[in-house]
């Protein structure tokens, strides 16, 4: 929620740069704020109503915005969106007049999960694929860390006071910490109580990442440096930095043990975004150097990133997506989410998008001209700035207004061969058909010259 707040005061501020054709660009309309998405692309966060009552909302492509509605209160905000589709948030709930935890789903409705508040850190912060939802609730003063299962019903966890659930996985498992009797990093399991995840003669142990192999990653101090630290199978590492002496922080692990976080480098007084996984060791992000902040926003399953800069507290943001094998590129929009398809959630002049990379048809004969009678191949390659769209989706070869063929896609290609066009030209396109996450593409096309 601090992230997006951040990221809704810079929106109206951002231009579109050059290299806005790598992505198709939808609209998601009259909504204030936008969250999270799934990996559908399904959309959660807040609108305004016609009464001015701040409600959650999900949307998709094909659905439009939705509203979810409240707990019998005025307002609700939505936090968290599994692939299921299923939200989690927070709303108020009448006649009580408390706030409580609420998960959603379209045949259940909202269901009131137990009293959290807004206040002093209270909220939910994510959502597993089982639906089981984490935050944090205040019972009196400081907020502590809870669990809600269908199972078992809301549970706190036994981090302590001052303490925050900060990543669940689709095994049920919990990491967050505890800021109050000093600083501390905490697992659960739901087959045992917490544990302490504190790296080894730390002063000050954060876990903020968990991923379905049940590996954990933070971030630790001591006397005067931080480093970055993953967890597996009971043994800790140490992860790299980008110069000594030691300033990392971690934020985000996907499902491969993939890290990203900020790192100090070697003759920058400021941190930069950085890439680590096992095989690549630590990589800078490149960033523009010298900026007065810049940050890791999102790292999805393909190892692609998303990571902003700002050159001056007073400038525009400038937002990147990156890949190890792609580098660096300009997107246009303000960013706060990304999913393994490759989309993007953000903000730009014209409010909130959703940002899709776009497949780019390319269509090529394997002999033009040809004589009548012999055999043709036409290759068409779908292919993006992620790369080419899921192996069994269609392509369709027209002539001009006929259909010739529809193929699937394996690795991006599809191929198709005929020896029964007449003699003269044929205008012949490829069609990719678009899915859930991709919108529909077509070739240029191709003149195909058959001569007697």
């Amino acid at each position: 929620m601090q992230r997006c707040t951040l990221f809704v005061a810079v929106i109206l501020a951002f231009a579109l740069p050059a290299g806005a054709q790598r992505y198709t660009s939808t609209t998601i309309p009259n909504v204030i704020s936008a969250t999270a998405m799934n990996r559908s692309g399904q959309v959660v966060g807040v609108l305004q109503n016609s009464n001015g009552f701040i409600h959650a909302f999900l949307w998709s492509k094909s659905t439009g915005v939705q509203d979810l509605g409240t707990l019998g209160g005025k307002h609700s905000t939505g936090d968290a969106v599994n692939d299921s589709g299923q939200v989690a948030g927070v709303s108020t709930v009448y006649p009580q007049g408390y706030v409580s935890a609420f998960l959603w789903s379209a045949a259940t409705g909202m269901q009131d999960l137990g009293f959290v508040t807004w206040a002093n850190g209270g909220g939910v912060k994510g959502l597993n694929a089982q639906g089981d939802v984490i935050g944090s609730y205040v019972p009196q003063v400081l907020a502590q860390a809870f669990i809600w299962t269908a199972a078992n019903g809301f549970q706190d966890l036994g981090f302590g006071a001052n303490s925050f659930a900060l990543a669940t996985n689709d095994n049920g498992w919990v990491v967050g910490d505890e800021n109050y009797l000093g600083c501390h990093a905490y697992l659960w399991k739901p087959s045992s109580h917490a544990m302490s995840l504190d790296y080894p003669g730390s002063t000050c142990s954060n876990l903020v990442a968990l991923n379905n192999l049940n590996e954990a990653a933070g971030y630790y101090t001591t006397s005067n440096e931080s480093f970055g630290y993953t967890w597996s199978n009971g043994k800790f590492a140490t992860l790299p930095s980008l110069s000594v002496p030691n300033q990392t922080e971690v934020d985000f692990l996907n499902s491969y043990g993939q890290v990203a976080g900020v790192s100090r480098a070697a003759g920058d007084a400021n941190p930069h975004p950085f890439f680590y996984s096992a095989k690549s060791g630590i990589v800078d992000l490149s960033l523009p150097p010298n900026q007065y902040r810049s940050r890791a926003v999102a790292l999805n399953n393909r190892g692609e990133m998303l990571a902003y800069s700002q050159k001056t507290s007073s400038s525009n943001y400038q937002f990147f997506d990156w890949t190890l094998r792609g580098g660096l590129h300009r997107i246009p929009a303000s960013a706060v989410a990304l999913n393994d398809a490759g989309q993007i959630l953000g903000g730009n002049n014209s409010g909130w998008v959703l940002l899709s990379p776009a497949m780019q048809v390319k269509l090529k004969s394997s002999l033009n001209p040809s004589k009548s009678g012999q055999s043709v191949t036409f290759t068409a390659t779908v292919t993006s700035i992620v790369g080419a769209p899921p192996d069994g989706e269609n392509v369709t070869f027209q002539d001009g207004g006929t259909t010739l063929a529809t193929v699937s896609l394996t690795k991006g290609v599809a191929k198709f061969t005929i020896s029964s066009l007449s003699v003269g030209t044929h205008p012949i396109k490829a069609a990719y058909a678009g899915d859930v996450n991709y919108d529909p593409s077509v070739s240029k096309t191709v003149s195909q010259v058959v001569n007697p």
